[in-house]
């Protein structure tokens, strides 16, 4: 009896040791979720060196695995895909039902244990311990925000965008005190990776560099001269050049039929230049709001040229037909590469810039209401 206890403790402790000499060399995931059904997958997906790296296992028994190495402790995302989809474009409600958590992955070994993914434990290394306890602190915002988001998935074909507008107050008031948070945390601890993905997260914010500025300055110099350091400085220059009374960048990309149009031919008229994606819910959150704004207007001189961030064309096409988004739409299909957003480091969408006549940028990211309103400022109600 004694021998046996002691072969299982001795081949647990091999098993622990051999587990423990793989996650020196990279990280090691193991999960368990109550809630999985056999043959679902879990998604593994992390930014690293400007490229977005993917890794996919299914739930056997319930359980999965996942391995591999990471040059720098980053943020990541855990994702439990449904079995079949739906096949219909992703939109907010969509958006929302997915099942998935985001935690901080570094080259140790992970337990994800729960009923779901999205409710799930994930236990790391000390720095997971650290990322869960910022979260702790953002948990009653992340409450608060759900049955916002519910009530706009629930009239997201509405196009009532008064009411949207009251929703997406809310949500800003949500968002600066999450801002604000975050801002305590990375005054709190400058040299933490933490705080180096905080900022990082704030990518949308580069094209404004005088905003983006004051959280880049408050990294400690150690983690500006990371990879992702190095590549959020790089941004940060690109933007000083497409900042508030520069020159607007020319971008020529094909229209649907093909047709090269550019964006310096509409010199003359005050131009949204619009960054956006059919998969991207917060983008087509805003359609209703750019409707309004261009068939007030239009008339008046005022143009919006949409580039798209799709890959595949048929479903840019789609999103627009089903939007009903009357404009100039471009893309080169290159994706998340596409060649304009990179002339401009767009991070993040939406995002866009209003530009002048003459072609200098005047306003960067207005939001719901905050394009008409500019645009009253401009030409007048």
């Amino acid at each position: 009896m004694k021998y046996m206890q002691l072969k299982i403790m001795f081949t647990a402790v091999i098993s622990f040791l051999s587990l423990a000499a793989m996650a020196q060399d990279g990280f090691l995931i193991t999960g368990r979720l109550k809630a999985a059904t056999e043959g679902q997958k879990v998604v593994l997906t992390f930014e690293e060196n400007e490229e977005f790296v993917s890794d996919t296992c299914e739930i056997s028994q319930g359980l999965f695995q996942l391995k591999g190495q990471v040059q720098e402790p980053l943020s990541a995302k855990l994702t439990l895909l449904p079995l079949m989809d739906d096949g219909q474009p992703m939109n907010l409600a969509k958006y929302l039902a997915i099942d998935e958590q985001t935690f901080f992955l570094e080259n140790v070994l992970y337990a994800v244990n729960g009923e779901t993914m999205k409710t799930s434990n994930i236990q790391g290394a000390e720095i997971q311990t650290e990322y869960l306890g910022l979260k702790a602190q953002l948990a009653d915002i992340n409450t608060a925000r759900q049955p916002l988001f519910q009530q706009l998935a629930a009239i997201e074909k509405e196009n009532n965008t008064e009411q949207q507008e009251v929703i997406f107050k809310a949500l800003r008031v949500l968002g600066d005190q999450e801002n604000e948070i975050e801002k305590q945390y990375l005054k709190a601890h400058p040299d933490s990776y933490i705080s180096l993905a905080i900022v990082n997260s704030r990518g949308g914010q580069i094209s404004d560099s005088q905003a983006f500025e004051p959280y880049f300055n408050g990294l400690s110099t150690r983690m500006q001269q990371t990879q992702v350091g190095k590549n959020l400085a790089a941004k940060l220059e690109i933007a000083r050049k497409t900042a508030i009374g520069k020159p607007a960048i020319n971008v020529i990309q094909k229209n649907s039929k093909g047709k090269a149009i550019s964006l310096a031919s509409l010199r003359g008229k005050y131009v949204l230049l619009d960054f956006w994606a059919s998969w991207c819910g917060p983008c087509r959150a805003e359609s209703p709001f750019l409707k309004k704004a261009y068939a007030a207007y239009k008339a008046k001189g005022f143009e919006i040229y949409a580039v798209s961030l799709d890959s595949k064309k048929d479903a840019w096409l789609k999103a627009i037909k089903d939007d009903e988004l009357p404009w100039i739409h471009v893309s080169d299909l290159k994706g998340l590469h596409n060649e304009a957003a990179v002339a401009y480091s767009v991070k993040g969408i939406p995002q866009n810039y209003l530009i002048d006549p003459q072609g200098n940028i005047v306003a960067i990211d207005l939001r719901g209401e905050g394009l008409e309103e500019k645009l009253a400022s401009i030409f007048g109600k």
